[in-house]
């Protein structure tokens, strides 16, 4: 049996330009009613994010016209007139006051934590002989737990308030830690790993994801924290010139990827050949332009300054084109898409979130109850990697 769609079909080619020129108009529209109607939450910041994203400044972050102008606010998101007031103040007197200011506390976002021991426990188990878990989706893992990491892991890095290098080194010694550690049990076990290395490094091949990802992500998250700083101002050229960049990649792989039809290199096999690495030689034109729409609409929203709706907007065009366009993910799901998602949430928090969480958590037996109705139980398989044939499977 063959899926009844995949990226190489005309309707996929024309969906998927569909899906982003409706999920643009969506932040650009959203912006525009906020300002007609006053409505929409101000920017603000969450959690760790308050010490993270303290005022600082280096060569790289977005100023307009190249000054160092920003926002300053106290510890709830308001304008701090006492801080303003002695950044303005070029003495030494109102340097040693500005110091002697009273921060806020850090606070440990403990269900971040949560989230990742919880999830890091899951994928140890699986990789541990436990596959039968994940192929039975016990406890609907696959809907969360690569999601999970992937979204914190992007939540974390704009928390981080040091630089891309030195947020780059620390994963880099995680790696290594990674590394030898699996390279010990190896050599404890007596597994040739001299001739089979691969199976010791693939366990932290997700951390070699992440560093890559955040490198090029970068620009995403200096105009994230710029906006968050400067809410009232207009965009600098420097973000606007890199919301034109991933506007204009994304156009040219939609547009040649309708006019030529590049979105799958199907050859002999290809589907068989979809794993690992070799599933973005497959689909990658399609991944590519999904992943650079993605990029676009996280910095139309900070060009824009649209508010926590937007998130939502980048939720559905995340989850519809994976429900309507199938293809094999491979190995492993690179969920670049979710990183940013993560990014955007941390600065720019969804919309009616504590609602959402409030009913949630009142609401649960119900909540439970239609999740086991969207069930599929009697399918075996990883469909996160390798979607359900059909469209109505794929949506449950």
């Amino acid at each position: 049996d063959e899926r009844d769609n995949d990226p190489s079909t005309k309707l996929s080619r024309g969906f998927i330009v569909v899906l982003v020129v409706l999920a643009t108009a969506a932040v650009v529209g959203l912006r525009a009613r906020r300002d007609r109607n006053g409505e929409g939450e101000q920017w603000q910041q969450t959690g760790q994010g308050a010490d993270a994203e303290a005022p600082h400044r280096d060569g790289n972050d977005f100023s307009p016209g190249g000054s160092n102008r920003q926002t300053l606010t106290g510890p709830h998101g308001v304008p701090d007139q006492t801080v303003a007031g002695i950044a303005s103040n070029g003495s030494v007197s109102g340097f040693i006051e500005e110091l002697c200011i009273e921060q806020p506390k850090k606070e440990r976002l403990w269900y971040l934590d949560y989230a990742r021991i919880v999830c890091v426990a899951c994928v140890v188990t699986e990789h541990s002989g436990g596959e039968v878990y994940a192929d039975r989706n016990i406890a609907w893992v696959q809907q969360w737990v690569l999601p999970y990491l992937y979204v914190v892991s992007g939540y974390s890095f704009m928390l981080s308030s040091g630089s891309i290098l030195a947020y780059l080194l620390r994963l880099a010694v995680v790696f290594l830690i990674g590394i030898l550690a699996n390279w010990a049990a190896d050599a404890i076990s007596g597994r040739d790993w001299k001739n089979d290395f691969g199976n010791t490094c693939f366990q932290m091949m997700y951390v070699v994801v992440i560093g890559v990802t955040s490198f090029i992500l970068t620009p995403l998250r200096q105009a994230l924290r710029w906006r968050h700083q400067n809410q009232a101002e207009p965009a600098p050229l420097s973000m606007l010139a890199w919301t034109g960049v991933g506007g204009a990649l994304t156009l040219i792989l939609l547009i040649v990827g309708v006019v030529r039809g590049f979105f799958a290199n199907n050859g002999e096999n290809a589907e068989d050949n979809a794993n690992g690495t070799r599933a973005f030689i497959v689909y990658g034109p399609y991944v590519l332009a999904t992943y650079s729409a993605s990029f676009f609409l996280c910095m139309l929203t900070c060009a824009t300054g649209c508010d926590g709706r937007s998130g939502w907007v980048l939720m559905a065009f995340m989850y519809i084109h994976r429900m309507a366009i199938a293809y094999s993910r491979g190995g492993h799901p690179v969920n670049v898409d979710i990183f940013m998602l993560g990014m955007l949430v941390q600065k720019v928090p969804l919309y009616g979130a504590d609602t959402f969480a409030r009913t949630a958590r009142e609401y649960w037996p119900i909540v439970f109850s239609l999740l086991l109705l969207l069930s599929t139980p009697g399918v075996t398989g990883r469909c996160d990697l390798h979607p359900h044939y059909h469209g109505w499977e794929r949506v449950r």
